[in-house]
């Protein structure tokens, strides 16, 4: 059921942003993109964005276990 409502949802957003470029260009286009996918967009930019902090903390605590043997 779940597959289904995301499907229709997904949907009907494509139709919106179909809609919005044909009326007003790639700007509002993207608009719509945002206010259909902002939570999603944010949290992919958290995640590029905190990602090279990650890999370094983490190779940062193996190597400082590596130095302790």
């Amino acid at each position: 059921m779940d597959y289904a409502y995301d499907f229709a949802r997904n949907a009907q957003a494509l139709k919106d942003i179909i809609k919005a470029a044909m009326r007003g260009g790639w700007h509002a286009a993207a608009i719509e993109v945002i206010k259909h996918y902002g939570p999603q967009i944010l949290m992919a930019a958290v995640v590029i964005l905190l990602l090279p902090v990650i890999i370094f903390a983490v190779f940062r605590q193996c190597f400082s276990v590596l130095a302790a043997l």
